[in-house]
């Protein structure tokens, strides 16, 4: 599925700010991996320091990421992570789980293979957004096929509250990114409305 200008938008600044931010870490010689990684662009920037890994199911997205010095592997995000226990510093995990069959596999996954203290940095949409609203109530639907920003392959549509409450369950939560299409000011006031995507910084709890 082809992204539209605003899907292909949001994506960028959302792979900048989780670049920034890792940046900022001066992270040298840690292992880190990239959960959904398609061309490498969120960790490329540390790649040259780090031991970078990356999973995906593009193929074509992954020979991309080789070129970077990122470790791509090609798998299905549904299966266990080919990782042994306590592997990573630092793990990246954005808009996937909201694709996934079972979230909650993939985030004891992450638990299983993140070293004591590390990070996990994670985003997830709102698929509630008043954007989509408007649409569901004006045209009878949420979902298009043809819309990157609301696809189809949402299987589990919640609200950025929703997804929060069942993040933190499993870890200790910082937030970094608040990303709108209409107000960041009323986003911040309002997520659940204005929000159409959050960036987490996490900590196994």
């Amino acid at each position: 599925m082809e992204m539209n200008k605003v899907a292909m938008a949001l994506r960028d600044r959302r792979t900048k700010v989780v670049n920034n931010f890792l940046k900022t870490l001066n992270l040298k010689e840690k292992y880190i991996l990239d959960i959904g990684c398609e061309y490498g662009n969120s960790i490329v920037d540390i790649a040259k320091y780090n031991k970078c890994f990356g999973i995906d199911a593009n193929k074509k997205a992954l020979k991309k990421a080789r070129e970077k010095g990122i470790k791509a592997i090609n798998m299905d995000l549904n299966n266990l992570l080919p990782f042994e226990n306590n592997y990573f510093d630092v793990i990246i995990i954005t808009s996937v789980l909201e694709h996934l069959l079972n979230p909650i596999k993939m985030i004891e996954e992450i638990k299983r293979v993140t070293k004591k203290n590390g990070l996990v940095v994670l985003s997830l949409p709102n698929d509630f957004e008043i954007i989509r609203r408007l649409k569901f109530l004006i045209l009878g639907k949420n979902q298009n096929t043809n819309d990157a920003l609301n696809p189809y392959t949402h299987l589990h549509l919640l609200s950025l509250s929703q997804w929060e409450i069942f993040i933190s369950k499993h870890f200790s939560i910082k937030e970094i990114y608040n990303e709108s299409r209409i107000s960041h000011f009323l986003a911040k006031i309002y997520p659940n409305i204005f929000s159409i995507e959050k960036v987490w910084v996490c900590k196994i709890k």
